[in-house]
């Protein structure tokens, strides 16, 4: 099912953790690159692995719908301000999203 290097996996991780952090993208929310590393660190089996990817990829996009669902009441509100707090959520977990998508992408052979 999978086949790569977890070394590998682990080293890019650390690469784009520090570069997120320095242009300040992870702006919001659970860490995603911490929670890639600790699996990837783990003895998990690469299924467990795939599974909670996709477990945690899952709950990104549930958490980014009911952020868009606030941003459009913060509109109709009026609340500009809201909303843009709001829509900045949204972006952030569906940039957590990619990277889990991604990471999933070079893990998993078809």
């Amino acid at each position: 099912m999978a086949n790569y290097n977890r070394k590998a996996i682990i080293e890019s991780l650390k690469r784009e953790r520090v570069e997120a952090e320095n242009k300040c993208e992870v702006v919001d929310g659970v860490d995603v690159y911490e929670i890639l590393l600790s699996l990837f660190q783990s003895d998990k089996t690469d299924e467990e692995i795939i599974n909670r990817m996709e477990e945690e990829n899952k709950k990104k996009n549930i958490w980014a719908m009911e952020f868009d669902r606030r941003a459009i009441m913060n509109e109709e509100a009026g609340d500009e301000e809201g909303e843009q707090e709001e829509r900045m959520r949204v972006d952030n977990q569906f940039r957590q999203s990619w990277i889990i998508e991604d990471y999933l992408a070079k893990i998993v052979t078809v």
